[in-house]
């Protein structure tokens, strides 16, 4: 049976550049665009500012689960997690949000 893996990795690491490709084109009016609005307004710069964080926080999350851990609270609410997560980066610009991709 053939390992997946490599094509996988390939095919994340290609839709990762393009992201990053259609992102680095927005231009400052673009990225203050309404993208969501089903609940709270999210602009383009917020979607941004989601991905940034969800990235970072999926790797401790993956990290525990192989532990054996549960690393998601009984209560816990995903709309308010990520309303507090944007709220928190609204001072980074998308360069610097790039930046951290």
């Amino acid at each position: 049976m053939n390992d997946p893996k490599p094509e996988i990795i390939q095919k994340l690491n290609e839709t990762r550049s393009a992201l990053m490709a259609f992102l680095q084109g927005l231009d400052e009016a673009q990225w203050e665009t309404a993208v969501y609005s089903e609940g709270e307004t999210w602009t383009a710069a917020d979607v941004l500012r989601h991905l940034v964080n969800a990235e970072s926080g999926m790797t401790g999350l993956i990290v525990q689960w192989q532990m054996g851990a549960d690393p998601v609270p009984p209560d816990f609410d995903l709309a308010r997690f990520n309303k507090s997560m944007v709220a928190k980066a609204k001072n980074k610009t998308p360069a610097e949000l790039l930046a951290e991709m």
